[in-house]
């Protein structure tokens, strides 16, 4: 009985064995380590990008152990690595600033973490998202601050630093320093929606400065100008009343033509609006009471009009009965 027990224990044990030497287990294939380097990368080409290079590459055929591609650089002594695995065939290197030529450095890693040698590609990148977008930065006077536009036709997220004229408390002498409560973020390529509007300043002469920077700590220079903002003045909004359309022309209820009774046969002004008689219809509102007024100034411009042409067809009656 004991010679059967220990034969089985002796097949028991050859097959543990036996399975443990094989290349899977459960259909999970067993990683080997060793210290073999893979081979070198093949560069294809590069692609110079708008402030990238996009390099396409090829390995050694069969090498199924390699894990990842890794891609780097230096820049003002910032090392930028940048990594893709090898069911890739191209690698995207971003952040140059600059039209010089920039040197690569390609290698890939295998899954025990050799590394092999490197391959060095060179290549000249296009004009920076950073770059297009300050050589077309604009600032000119708005309400109360400033308005600044820039293009940023990549989408490339970026951020505007503003600077002022700034006052320290040793013997007030003024220094041109960033004001980060007003620093503007950006990705939008729609030129109707990349500018933005620096507000809360007086409406004085001043210094502003506007600096841009990227994701890879790339900066511009800086824009200086100097701008005197517009005038604006906040209105308590509770305290005003809705202004009505000027000069509106009722109807006893009957349809007219707009070419015939559209003009005031005195002034030669054109009506504001026709409306009914009903008490439904009314002047029109120019605002709901609610918000700042606008239009103020068509608003005056509109009276002083009216009047100037009314006093001209007065002055015009009195000569004709002078005469």
């Amino acid at each position: 009985m004991k010679k059967i027990i220990l034969k089985y224990i002796t097949i028991l044990c050859g097959i543990i064995g036996i399975s443990a030497c094989t290349e899977s287990y459960d259909g999970l294939e067993i990683i080997r380590v060793d210290s073999q380097a893979p081979g070198k990368v093949t560069v294809n080409k590069v692609i110079p990008q708008s402030g990238a290079l996009e390099i396409h590459f090829s390995l050694t055929k069969g090498d199924t152990d390699i894990a990842q591609v890794v891609a780097s650089y230096v820049q003002n002594g910032v090392k930028r690595d940048f990594k893709v695995s090898r069911f890739v065939s191209s690698i995207l290197v971003e952040g140059f600033m600059g039209v010089a030529e920039q040197t690569v450095e390609i290698k890939c890693v295998d899954n025990s973490g050799n590394v092999s040698e490197p391959t060095f590609v060179k290549g000249t990148a296009l004009l920076s998202p950073i770059e297009v977008a300050y050589q077309s930065l604009t600032a000119e006077a708005a309400f109360g601050g400033v308005k600044v536009a820039w293009k940023n036709t990549t989408g490339d997220f970026l951020a505007i630093h503003v600077l002022t004229d700034d006052s320290l408390q040793i013997k007030g002498q003024k220094v041109f320093m960033e004001d980060p409560s007003k620093m503007i973020y950006t990705r939008e390529t729609d030129k109707k929606k990349t500018y933005a509007y620096v507000r809360n300043y007086p409406d004085k002469e001043q210094r502003f400065g506007f600096s841009i920077t990227d994701k890879w700590g790339n900066v511009s220079d800086t824009l200086i100008t100097t701008l005197t903002p517009f005038r604006e003045d906040v209105i308590a909004y509770q305290q005003i009343k809705a202004l009505k359309e000027f000069n509106p022309r009722y109807t006893n209820g009957e349809s007219m033509d707009y070419e015939t009774e559209g003009i005031d046969p005195v002034t030669g002004i054109q009506y504001d609006g026709l409306y009914y008689g009903e008490a439904s219809y009314g002047p029109q509102t120019l605002f709901d009471g609610k918000k700042m007024l606008l239009f103020i100034s068509l608003v005056i411009q509109r009276i002083l009009m009216i009047w100037t042409i009314r006093m001209m067809n007065w002055y015009q009656i009195v000569i004709l009965h002078t005469i």
